[in-house]
């Protein structure tokens, strides 16, 4: 899944700068801020489903 979603977004960003819809450098700042976002993004929605099961678990008799 992961390598799809490189893959995917290697082929967006570069046909964008092929057609001229963006500069390259664009194409990289796209690049650069999903590689800081989606991981903390991943790891915030980690974090509450761990919360929402521990409190899950603390209700439970």
């Amino acid at each position: 899944m992961l390598a799809a979603a490189l893959v995917a977004g290697a082929a967006m960003g570069w046909a964008q700068v092929a057609l001229g819809a963006h500069y390259p450098t664009d194409t990289l700042g796209g690049w650069c801020t999903a590689l800081a976002v989606v991981p903390a993004t991943a790891w915030l929605v980690d974090r509450m489903a761990d919360r929402l099961a521990d409190a899950g678990r603390q209700q439970r008799p």
